[in-house]
């Protein structure tokens, strides 16, 4: 069966702290997300200097780079570079839908 995404609300951010890649935990003030932090959503878009704005999925499934051990079923949290990885402290961020260790794993964010 294939992996579908269904992201839900999608804010668009035009301040923000580049650069950010596709796919990673972002906060609500535009700033990649750190360890254990608490995320607005997920980048839909890499920005640089040049962008004019970032768009972040606040709800639904998406995918989200792993940046470490991504267990179905489990509660979702960020690293140090706003990539997914099992929770272990802080801020629940989700449950994952997939189970990985790179590339991308879906998550239902909460």
């Amino acid at each position: 069966m294939a992996k579908t995404s269904n992201p839900g609300v999608i804010q668009t951010l035009t301040d923000f702290t580049p650069p950010i890649e596709e796919k990673r935990f972002v906060k609500a003030s535009g700033v990649l997300c750190g360890a254990g932090e608490l995320a607005a959503g997920v980048s839909m878009n890499t920005v640089d200097s040049d962008s004019k704005t970032l768009s972040i999925c606040c709800s639904g499934i998406v995918p989200v780079t792993a940046g470490g051990t991504c267990t179905i079923d489990g509660k979702a949290g960020s690293d140090a570079n706003g990539k997914a990885v099992d929770y272990t402290t802080g801020e629940v961020l989700g449950i994952f839908m997939d189970t990985g260790s790179s590339g991308d794993v879906r998550v239902l964010l909460k």
